[in-house]
Protein backbone atom coordinates (compact mmCIF):
# COMPACT_ATOMS: atom_id res chain seq x y z
CA UNK A 1 0.00 0.00 0.00
CA UNK A 2 2.74 2.25 1.08
CA UNK A 3 4.42 2.15 -2.40
CA UNK A 4 1.59 2.65 -4.60
CA UNK A 5 2.71 6.56 -4.69
CA UNK A 6 5.76 5.20 -6.06
CA UNK A 7 3.73 2.99 -8.93
CA UNK A 8 2.15 5.90 -9.95
CA UNK A 9 5.00 7.92 -9.97
CA UNK A 10 6.64 5.15 -12.28
CA UNK A 11 3.32 5.56 -15.00
CA UNK A 12 3.81 9.17 -15.03
CA UNK A 13 7.65 8.95 -15.75
CA UNK A 14 7.35 6.52 -18.14
CA UNK A 15 4.71 8.66 -19.78
CA UNK A 16 7.49 11.36 -19.73
CA UNK A 17 9.92 9.47 -21.22
CA UNK A 18 7.70 8.88 -24.35
CA UNK A 19 6.89 12.45 -24.55
CA UNK A 20 10.79 13.88 -24.14
CA UNK A 21 11.46 11.15 -26.88
CA UNK A 22 8.78 11.64 -29.46
CA UNK A 23 9.15 15.54 -28.91
CA UNK A 24 12.68 15.27 -29.38
CA UNK A 25 12.59 13.27 -32.38
CA UNK A 26 9.79 15.41 -34.07
CA UNK A 27 12.19 18.41 -33.16
CA UNK A 28 15.17 17.36 -34.67
CA UNK A 29 13.49 15.89 -37.75
CA UNK A 30 11.59 18.54 -38.46
CA UNK A 31 15.20 20.78 -38.67
CA UNK A 32 17.19 18.67 -40.73
CA UNK A 33 17.40 20.36 -44.02
CA UNK A 34 19.11 17.87 -45.75
CA UNK A 35 16.44 14.58 -44.80
CA UNK A 36 13.62 17.34 -46.00
CA UNK A 37 15.44 17.90 -49.12
CA UNK A 38 16.25 14.28 -49.73
CA UNK A 39 13.16 12.56 -48.87
CA UNK A 40 11.13 15.29 -51.10
CA UNK A 41 13.99 14.78 -54.09
CA UNK A 42 12.65 11.12 -53.40
CA UNK A 43 9.04 11.15 -53.36
CA UNK A 44 8.10 14.25 -55.31
CA UNK A 45 11.13 14.37 -58.21
CA UNK A 46 11.23 17.14 -60.45
CA UNK A 47 9.33 16.12 -62.98
CA UNK A 48 6.10 15.88 -60.69
CA UNK A 49 6.72 19.07 -58.58
CA UNK A 50 7.65 21.51 -61.76
CA UNK A 51 10.78 22.63 -59.62
CA UNK A 52 14.24 22.29 -60.93
CA UNK A 53 16.86 19.42 -59.06
CA UNK A 54 19.52 22.43 -57.81
CA UNK A 55 16.39 24.01 -55.68
CA UNK A 56 15.84 21.45 -53.48
CA UNK A 57 18.24 21.91 -51.07
CA UNK A 58 17.06 25.00 -50.57
CA UNK A 59 13.82 24.48 -50.50
CA UNK A 60 14.51 21.97 -47.61
CA UNK A 61 16.94 23.92 -45.95
CA UNK A 62 13.94 26.99 -45.20
CA UNK A 63 11.52 24.74 -44.47
CA UNK A 64 13.65 23.24 -41.19
CA UNK A 65 14.85 26.49 -40.44
CA UNK A 66 11.46 27.64 -40.58
CA UNK A 67 9.39 25.11 -38.63
CA UNK A 68 12.06 24.96 -35.75
CA UNK A 69 12.29 28.96 -35.48
CA UNK A 70 15.08 30.14 -37.42
CA UNK A 71 13.90 31.51 -39.74
CA UNK A 72 10.73 34.24 -39.61
CA UNK A 73 9.13 33.69 -43.33
CA UNK A 74 8.46 30.49 -45.46
CA UNK A 75 8.80 31.25 -48.83
CA UNK A 76 11.97 30.16 -50.98
CA UNK A 77 13.38 32.57 -53.96
CA UNK A 78 15.11 31.51 -57.12
CA UNK A 79 16.46 32.96 -60.11
CA UNK A 80 15.80 30.50 -63.50
CA UNK A 81 18.22 30.64 -65.95
CA UNK A 82 16.73 33.04 -68.16
CA UNK A 83 17.21 35.88 -65.28
CA UNK A 84 13.18 35.34 -64.02
CA UNK A 85 12.57 35.80 -60.23
CA UNK A 86 10.33 33.09 -59.24
CA UNK A 87 8.28 32.91 -55.70
CA UNK A 88 7.17 29.25 -54.85
CA UNK A 89 4.89 29.39 -52.48
CA UNK A 90 1.56 31.13 -52.11
CA UNK A 91 -0.19 33.34 -49.33
CA UNK A 92 -2.16 30.45 -48.21
CA UNK A 93 0.79 27.66 -48.23
CA UNK A 94 2.73 29.85 -45.91
CA UNK A 95 -0.24 29.93 -43.39
CA UNK A 96 -0.49 26.65 -43.33
CA UNK A 97 3.09 26.33 -42.71
CA UNK A 98 2.88 28.28 -39.76
CA UNK A 99 0.42 26.04 -38.41
CA UNK A 100 2.31 23.46 -38.93
CA UNK A 101 5.66 25.47 -37.22
CA UNK A 102 3.48 25.79 -33.82
CA UNK A 103 2.98 22.39 -33.86
CA UNK A 104 6.95 21.75 -34.16
CA UNK A 105 7.47 24.34 -31.87
CA UNK A 106 4.89 22.50 -29.08
CA UNK A 107 6.75 19.42 -29.99
CA UNK A 108 9.86 21.18 -28.57
CA UNK A 109 8.29 22.53 -25.55
CA UNK A 110 7.20 19.30 -24.47
CA UNK A 111 10.41 17.40 -24.97
CA UNK A 112 11.84 20.07 -22.40
CA UNK A 113 8.87 20.38 -20.28
CA UNK A 114 9.12 16.23 -20.31
CA UNK A 115 12.47 15.89 -19.53
CA UNK A 116 12.28 18.58 -16.70
CA UNK A 117 9.86 16.28 -15.06
CA UNK A 118 11.79 13.21 -15.55
CA UNK A 119 14.50 15.34 -13.40
CA UNK A 120 12.47 15.84 -11.07
CA UNK A 121 10.86 12.20 -10.83
CA UNK A 122 14.59 10.87 -11.15
CA UNK A 123 15.96 13.38 -7.58
CA UNK A 124 12.20 12.12 -5.66
CA UNK A 125 13.25 8.85 -6.55
CA UNK A 126 16.99 9.18 -5.13
CA UNK A 127 15.87 10.75 -1.85
CA UNK A 128 13.25 8.42 -1.38
CA UNK A 129 15.62 5.75 -2.14
CA UNK A 130 17.99 7.01 0.37
CA UNK A 131 15.38 7.59 3.08
CA UNK A 132 14.24 3.97 2.49
CA UNK A 133 17.77 2.83 3.42
CA UNK A 134 17.65 4.80 6.79
CA UNK A 135 14.09 4.10 7.74
CA UNK A 136 11.89 1.65 5.18
CA UNK A 137 9.10 3.16 6.89
CA UNK A 138 10.04 6.61 5.39
CA UNK A 139 10.64 5.42 1.83
CA UNK A 140 7.39 6.46 0.24
CA UNK A 141 6.10 10.04 -1.50
CA UNK A 142 4.79 12.44 1.74
CA UNK A 143 5.29 9.77 4.43
CA UNK A 144 6.26 11.99 7.30
CA UNK A 145 3.72 14.51 6.19
CA UNK A 146 0.75 12.21 6.37
CA UNK A 147 1.73 10.74 9.44
CA UNK A 148 3.23 13.65 11.19
CA UNK A 149 3.73 13.28 14.79
CA UNK A 150 2.64 9.01 15.03
CA UNK A 151 5.93 8.56 12.58
CA UNK A 152 8.19 9.91 15.45
CA UNK A 153 6.99 7.13 17.93
CA UNK A 154 6.85 4.77 15.27
CA UNK A 155 10.24 5.40 14.31
CA UNK A 156 11.26 5.48 18.00
CA UNK A 157 9.75 1.95 18.16
CA UNK A 158 11.14 0.60 14.83
CA UNK A 159 14.64 1.51 16.27
CA UNK A 160 14.27 0.01 19.73
CA UNK A 161 12.99 -3.39 17.82
CA UNK A 162 16.10 -2.97 15.76
CA UNK A 163 18.45 -2.56 18.36
CA UNK A 164 16.73 -5.74 19.89
CA UNK A 165 17.65 -7.64 16.91
CA UNK A 166 21.43 -7.12 16.62
CA UNK A 167 21.49 -8.18 20.05
CA UNK A 168 19.85 -11.41 19.06
CA UNK A 169 21.66 -12.08 15.79
CA UNK A 170 25.12 -10.99 17.18
CA UNK A 171 24.70 -14.04 20.01
CA UNK A 172 23.39 -16.35 17.56
CA UNK A 173 25.87 -15.54 14.62
CA UNK A 174 23.42 -14.27 12.36
CA UNK A 175 23.73 -11.42 10.16
CA UNK A 176 22.76 -8.06 11.95
CA UNK A 177 19.51 -5.91 11.54
CA UNK A 178 21.97 -3.08 9.64
CA UNK A 179 22.42 -5.73 6.89
CA UNK A 180 19.73 -6.63 6.65
CA UNK A 181 17.28 -3.30 6.99
CA UNK A 182 19.75 -2.30 4.07
CA UNK A 183 19.37 -5.37 1.86
CA UNK A 184 15.70 -5.45 2.44
CA UNK A 185 14.38 -2.29 3.16
CA UNK A 186 16.49 -0.03 0.70
CA UNK A 187 14.95 -0.59 -2.86
CA UNK A 188 11.64 -0.78 -2.06
CA UNK A 189 10.11 2.02 -3.42
CA UNK A 190 12.68 1.69 -6.22
CA UNK A 191 11.03 -1.40 -7.51
CA UNK A 192 7.25 -0.13 -7.04
CA UNK A 193 8.80 2.56 -9.56
CA UNK A 194 9.73 0.39 -11.63
CA UNK A 195 6.86 -1.45 -12.06
CA UNK A 196 4.81 1.67 -12.54
CA UNK A 197 6.93 2.61 -15.49
CA UNK A 198 6.35 -1.41 -17.10
CA UNK A 199 2.91 -1.05 -16.52
CA UNK A 200 2.99 2.92 -18.16
CA UNK A 201 5.15 1.29 -20.98
CA UNK A 202 2.87 -1.45 -21.58
CA UNK A 203 -0.59 0.96 -21.65
CA UNK A 204 1.21 3.43 -24.18
CA UNK A 205 2.76 0.14 -26.37
CA UNK A 206 -0.73 -1.02 -26.71
CA UNK A 207 -2.25 2.51 -27.92
CA UNK A 208 0.73 2.70 -30.18
CA UNK A 209 0.09 -0.52 -31.50
CA UNK A 210 -4.12 0.61 -32.35
CA UNK A 211 -2.90 3.79 -33.76
CA UNK A 212 -0.31 1.59 -35.94
CA UNK A 213 -2.95 -0.64 -37.08
CA UNK A 214 -5.04 2.13 -38.00
CA UNK A 215 -2.58 3.54 -40.22
CA UNK A 216 -1.91 0.62 -41.88
CA UNK A 217 -5.31 -0.44 -42.89
CA UNK A 218 -6.62 3.28 -43.95
CA UNK A 219 -3.88 5.44 -43.64
CA UNK A 220 -5.61 8.32 -45.79
CA UNK A 221 -8.26 8.13 -42.94
CA UNK A 222 -6.03 8.68 -39.97
CA UNK A 223 -4.15 11.23 -42.13
CA UNK A 224 -7.91 12.87 -42.13
CA UNK A 225 -8.31 12.69 -38.60
CA UNK A 226 -4.90 13.81 -37.49
CA UNK A 227 -5.11 17.15 -39.40
CA UNK A 228 -8.76 17.45 -38.15
CA UNK A 229 -7.57 17.26 -34.61
CA UNK A 230 -4.52 18.64 -34.97
CA UNK A 231 -5.40 21.99 -36.72
CA UNK A 232 -8.58 24.24 -36.28
CA UNK A 233 -8.95 25.15 -39.86
CA UNK A 234 -8.92 23.52 -43.58
CA UNK A 235 -5.88 25.33 -44.27
CA UNK A 236 -4.11 22.03 -45.00
CA UNK A 237 -6.61 20.90 -47.84
CA UNK A 238 -4.38 22.25 -50.86
CA UNK A 239 -4.43 21.46 -54.69
CA UNK A 240 -1.63 19.73 -56.41
CA UNK A 241 -2.47 21.62 -59.53
CA UNK A 242 -1.94 25.06 -57.81
CA UNK A 243 0.15 24.37 -55.05
CA UNK A 244 3.71 23.57 -54.87
CA UNK A 245 3.82 22.63 -50.99
CA UNK A 246 1.69 19.55 -51.73
CA UNK A 247 3.68 18.43 -54.31
CA UNK A 248 6.33 18.46 -52.54
CA UNK A 249 5.11 16.79 -49.71
CA UNK A 250 2.60 14.14 -50.76
CA UNK A 251 1.39 11.02 -48.75
CA UNK A 252 4.58 8.92 -49.26
CA UNK A 253 6.65 11.80 -48.20
CA UNK A 254 5.17 11.59 -44.77
CA UNK A 255 4.66 7.72 -44.68
CA UNK A 256 8.76 7.59 -45.17
CA UNK A 257 8.73 10.72 -42.23
CA UNK A 258 7.04 8.29 -40.11
CA UNK A 259 8.53 5.43 -40.57
CA UNK A 260 11.66 6.85 -40.06
CA UNK A 261 10.57 8.45 -36.45
CA UNK A 262 9.10 5.17 -35.31
CA UNK A 263 12.12 4.00 -36.19
CA UNK A 264 14.41 6.36 -34.07
CA UNK A 265 11.64 6.31 -31.01
CA UNK A 266 11.87 2.47 -30.59
CA UNK A 267 15.05 2.13 -29.92
CA UNK A 268 14.36 5.24 -27.35
CA UNK A 269 11.28 3.40 -25.82
CA UNK A 270 13.10 0.17 -25.16
CA UNK A 271 16.14 2.50 -23.27
CA UNK A 272 13.28 3.28 -21.43
CA UNK A 273 11.83 -0.13 -20.73
CA UNK A 274 15.59 -1.45 -19.88
CA UNK A 275 15.30 1.25 -17.01
CA UNK A 276 12.29 0.61 -15.97
CA UNK A 277 12.87 -3.22 -15.64
CA UNK A 278 16.72 -2.41 -14.01
CA UNK A 279 14.38 -0.84 -10.84
CA UNK A 280 12.01 -3.62 -10.44
CA UNK A 281 14.71 -6.21 -10.26
CA UNK A 282 15.42 -6.48 -6.56
CA UNK A 283 17.23 -9.68 -4.43
CA UNK A 284 14.60 -12.58 -3.15
CA UNK A 285 14.98 -11.13 0.47
CA UNK A 286 13.65 -7.95 -1.01
CA UNK A 287 10.66 -9.40 -2.55
CA UNK A 288 9.48 -11.71 0.85
CA UNK A 289 9.53 -8.56 2.62
CA UNK A 290 7.53 -6.59 0.62
CA UNK A 291 5.18 -9.33 0.27
CA UNK A 292 4.87 -9.60 4.65
CA UNK A 293 4.33 -5.87 4.31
Amino acid sequence: MRHRGWAAAGVIAAALWLLAAAGGIIWRMAGDGRLMAREMERHAPPETTGLAAAEYAGVGEMTAEYLTGRAERFQYTFTDAEGNTWLCFQEHEAAHMADCRELILLAGRICLGSLAGLAAIGIALALGTAAERKRPESGHPGAGIRHGAASVSASWNWRRERKAAERNSSENGLPGAEERVNSAGAGGCRRAFGRGMLRGFAAVAAAGVALGIWAVADFDGFFTAFHRIAFDNEGWLLNPRTDLLIRLMPTDFFIALGLQGVGRFVPAAVLGIGAAALCKRGTQEQKERETVQ
